[in-house]
């Protein structure tokens, strides 16, 4: 679940953004992925809806929760290999083709 401890950790991610990269002439920006994303559970939801309030341009998606990512890696393989049609497979594919078309559309230096 997308646990209190990570979103308090994003304002240290944030300065260091600030502080060594967004300075950058070849800095485009960072975006953020919500890991195991759970809507049946009332924190993981309220933590989820904190986060894209916050963070709402720079956050590309979010991995539900999903048995199939744990015996994947259980497994050691990939959940695109074990599971291709999975929640967790296909939330991968979606933030991984948004962060593609956000890196397409931004123009090189």
């Amino acid at each position: 679940m997308p646990d209190i401890a990570s979103y308090a950790a994003m304002p240290g991610m944030e300065r260091l953004l600030d502080n060594y990269s967004r300075q950058r002439t070849d800095f485009i920006g960072a975006r953020y992925v919500v890991n195991q994303a759970n809507s049946g559970q009332t924190l993981a939801r309220d933590i989820t809806d904190i986060i894209k309030h916050e963070f709402s341009t720079d956050v590309v998606g979010r991995i539900h929760t999903d048995q199939f990512m744990r015996e994947a890696l259980a497994s050691r393989q990939n959940v695109l290999d074990f599971a291709p049609f999975s929640q967790a497979a296909h939330d991968i594919i979606t933030c991984a083709d948004r962060i593609k078309s956000t890196l397409s559309e931004t123009p090189t230096r």
